[in-house]
């Protein structure tokens, strides 16, 4: 083993000053990672700016769902009011017909009933 280490020595140490300098040309140029003072203070704006949006949004999407909920109110009492409607119209409906049959003393009567009217 040693005789191999000794008649491979010069190539040994060659390569090891081939990675050590390939190492340290790498290390030096290197681009720099380092922001400068003027892109650190663009990006913490940015990050203010980002911060203001998101709490702007949060607002927003509140008053979304407070409108979402009134509209939801809206067409709940609107269902209600046709439901009304359709059974207003069918009592109508069946107070009508049932107003057609009659005759002129009941009619009379019907409108003095309802309306106080009196025929003279």
């Amino acid at each position: 083993m040693k005789e191999i280490i000794t008649a491979n020595a010069n190539f040994l140490i060659q390569t090891l000053i081939v990675v050590v300098s390939i190492y340290f040309l790498i290390h030096v140029y290197k681009p720099a990672t380092t922001l400068s003072y003027e892109d650190r203070r663009k990006l913490d704006s940015l990050n203010n700016r980002i911060s203001v949006l998101f709490e702007n949004q949060k607002r927003l999407d509140t008053t979304i769902n407070i409108f979402e909920d009134e509209v939801k109110e809206m067409f709940d009492s609107i269902s209600k009011i046709k439901q009304e409607k359709i059974i207003i119209r069918k009592i109508y409906y069946e107070e009508i017909n049932r107003v057609s049959n009659f005759t002129d003393v009941q009619v009379d009567s019907f409108f003095t009933n309802k309306y106080g009217f009196t025929p003279r």
